[in-house]
C-alpha cells in the first residue's frame, strides 16, 4: 500500500512543520477490500464469513519500505475477489490504502495467509 489518506497526509504535513502531533494508536490492523477507495473515501470492506479486520505489525523501514514483521491471516473468508487493502490504526483511523500486487480469488471457507514479509508499505 503506497497512497496516504488526506487525513493522514495532514497530521504529516502538521508533524513535519511543527504544527501538531501525530503518534497512531497500535495495534494497527489491515481491511481487505473487494473495491478500491481513493484519498478521502474508504472502499468497499469484504463482508461475510468469519472475516474481521486482523492486527499486523510492522518492522522498521528499509529504503523506504516497510514489511510486516509477523505472519497474519484471515481465516474462513466468504465467497469474494479482494482487490486491495486499508490500514486503520485502533482509533478506527484509516491512513493508508491500496491494491494488492494480485487480486485474490476466495471460495467460501478459504484462508488468505500472510507471511513475514508478504505485506509491503510504502510512500512515493
Amino acid at each position: 500500500m503506497s497512497s496516504l489518506t488526506v487525513t493522514l497526509s495532514g497530521k504529516l504535513l502538521d508533524l513535519i512543520t511543527g504544527n501538531g502531533a501525530f503518534t497512531p494508536q497500535l495495534p494497527l490492523r489491515l481491511a481487505l477490500m473487494t473495491e478500491l477507495g481513493d484519498d478521502t473515501t474508504p472502499g468497499i470492506e469484504v463482508a461475510g464469513g468469519a472475516y474481521g479486520r486482523q492486527v499486523v505489525a510492522f518492522g522498521p523501514q528499509v529504503n523506504k519500505v516497510s514489511r510486516n514483521s509477523v505472519a497474519f491471516g484471515f481465516t474462513a473468508m466468504p465467497e469474494v475477489s479482494v482487490v486491495g487493502g486499508e490500514l486503520y490504526d485502533d482509533s478506527g483511523l484509516r491512513m493508508l490504502y491500496g491494491p494488492l500486487s494480485k487480486i485474490i480469488n476466495c471460495n467460501d471457507g478459504d484462508d488468505i495467509p500472510f507471511d513475514v514479509g508478504a505485506l509491503a508499505l510504502t510512500i512515493a
